[in-house]
């Protein structure tokens, strides 16, 4: 079976896609999206040149294959920035908990009355009793019989008290089905309504012309497209830095990219005036180390001091009002000429934040409780399915706060490196540290696993496919001695939140590939032993 793609929508080159990244911590890694066959068998190529030469140099080419020799760069800047800072701490805390309590939810749900399972779970559970009765109205409508299903017992919370604060143990509770589901549902549902509210981040106060674009989400986006950028300079040339800066600043309509645009013109402000006389590329060049370093601290916030302003956006619309105000002055908050430390520092004091370096050191004390948690909770688990989870967390867990304790322990000596780009493509290998990475087959795409070079990948998911069996995602293989180690955890822990994902929250943990939504919505019904209904 080879690979099977939808038919190219006439982009040159057989790429009809313009994001082949993704980065989410229900994966602790990178994962790159493949989409056609044309992509595949360029990044194939290109992770078996040995020192990726070969590459086209200055001519004109379609935007897709940048891209694809780029995305590497791209994504390792968005899991070094994951590591950094309370808010993307927060997150990952809320998917911790999320998924130590939703899948002991999931294997409770056999046990309970009922024979419909409904999803998203947050979503039903917000219903009132009369709402409730009316969706069971219109799926009795639809059925076979006109008769109503018989849904699993689920308690009624408000959306105001699944974001209530709630205090952190390990609570001993019977054996009752009922109550464990229960317990375990709802600290489930908190941390998804707390990711959800987190994720947002829209903020409302900011002027009409450019509030929507500021998000954490943009906010990152935009460090990472700025590393791509230098990327794309160094090892592919000028011209395909021209095309990628050209869609990106010039082109692109989407939030991130207009987001960017925004942060260039205000980064530019002040400097000599290019604009008449230079394109995208050398403006995105003088103003990069600026954006980065506005786009860097937006990370720094101190969640325990700082509350809901901990957001990058929020930050960063405090953060613009102080510029867009001393933008004219010579020694001023905005002045990036004092050096990234100092800069930060002068930031943190004319808004009255906490200071940067005590918020990444209060990150890492966190992050040291954290392993304390999940391996007491590990060792006082009962031998079976619970305890071998409870592993698993614990050593994702150590796993996180060591790469973080590595990338903060430099940060705190050298920002620098994490703000100017050529500096932060040019660290030497181990000085910084790297994320698995994992391909994922997108849309219709599925590779047969008898052509999957299994010297360069490892299947992760498959699933049987036209007679055969298709791989849907797959692992880059690396060297280091923890590798298996890390990536069985790795591989562990996503499933497991996919599975809560579908089950909870409106998260769609399959991406943009239906077989594995396919794949992972049989294995939730096998998982509760019920029927899945989705609330309309």
């Amino acid at each position: 079976m080879p690979l099977t793609i939808k038919p190219d929508s006439g982009i040159p080159g057989g790429f009809y896609q313009n994001d082949f990244g993704g980065f989410n911590p229900r994966f602790a890694g990178v994962t790159i999206r493949i989409a056609s066959q044309a992509a595949y068998d360029e990044f194939l190529s290109f992770l078996r040149s040995p020192t990726h030469g070969g590459l086209p140099g200055d001519k004109e080419e379609s935007l897709g294959p940048i891209l694809i020799r780029s995305v590497m760069e791209h994504e390792i800047r968005h899991y070094h920035d994951f590591l950094l800072g309370s808010y993307n701490g927060m997150l990952f805390r809320n998917r911790l908990q999320a998924v130590l309590n939703g899948i002991k939810a999931l294997r409770a749900v056999k046990e309970l009355p009922g024979n419909v399972f409904p999803v998203p779970l947050n979503g039903w559970m917000m219903l009132s009793a009369e709402e409730r009765e009316s969706q069971l109205e219109e799926w009795a409508a639809f059925g076979v019989n006109g008769e109503k299903p018989s849904v699993i017992p689920v308690p009624i919370i408000s959306k105001e008290a699944l974001l209530a604060p709630r205090e952190p143990g390990i609570h001993a509770i019977d054996d009752d089905p009922a109550a464990v589901f229960a317990l375990a549902a709802g600290n489930a549902a908190h941390g998804y309504a707390n990711i959800q509210a987190f994720a947002q981040g829209v903020e409302d106060s900011a002027p009409l012309e450019y509030r929507h674009l500021i998000t954490p989400a943009n906010i990152q986006e935009v460090l990472a497209l700025t590393v791509q950028l230098g990327a794309i300079w160094q090892a592919q040339g000028e011209q395909q830095a021209r095309i990628f800066a050209r869609f990106f600043l010039g082109q692109s309509h989407s939030p991130f990219a207009r987001l960017w645009q925004f942060l260039l013109d205000l980064s530019l402000r002040g400097m000599p005036d290019i604009t008449g006389r230079e394109g995208e590329l050398e403006k995105a060049f003088a103003a990069s180390f600026k954006v980065m370093t506005i786009g860097t601290w937006t990370l720094l916030g101190s969640h325990s001091k700082e509350g809901g302003s901990v957001s990058p956006a929020k930050r960063l619309i405090n953060l613009l009002k102080l510029l867009l105000a001393d933008s004219a002055e010579a020694d001023t908050p905005g002045n990036t000429a004092l050096g990234v430390a100092a800069t930060w520092d002068c930031w943190d004091k004319a808004l009255g934040l906490n200071p940067w370096r005590e918020s990444l050191n209060e990150l890492l004390d966190w992050a040291n409780r954290g392993v304390g948690f999940y391996g007491q909770l590990h060792e006082m688990s009962e031998p079976g399915w619970e305890k071998d989870f409870h592993a698993i967390l614990h050593n994702m867990m150590k796993a996180y706060a060591d790469d973080q304790r590595m990338l903060i322990g430099h940060v705190l000596e050298q920002p620098e490196d994490l703000v100017g780009v050529t500096r932060y493509l040019g660290l030497g290998a181990g000085t910084l540290p790297m994320p698995l990475f994992r391909l994922q087959m997108d849309n219709e795409a599925a590779l047969d696993l008898s052509t999957l070079d299994q010297k360069i990948f490892e299947p992760v998911m498959t699933a049987d496919f036209e007679g055969g069996v298709a791989v849907l995602s797959y692992l880059l293989k690396t060297s280091p001695p923890t590798y298996h180690q890390r990536a069985g955890d790795a591989i562990a822990f996503e499933y497991a939140a996919q599975l809560c994902d579908m089950a909870f929250s409106q998260q769609e943990s399959y991406g943009r590939a239906p077989l594995l939504k396919k794949r992972l919505s049989s294995d939730l019904e096998r998982t509760v032993g019920k029927t899945l209904r989705a609330i309309v």
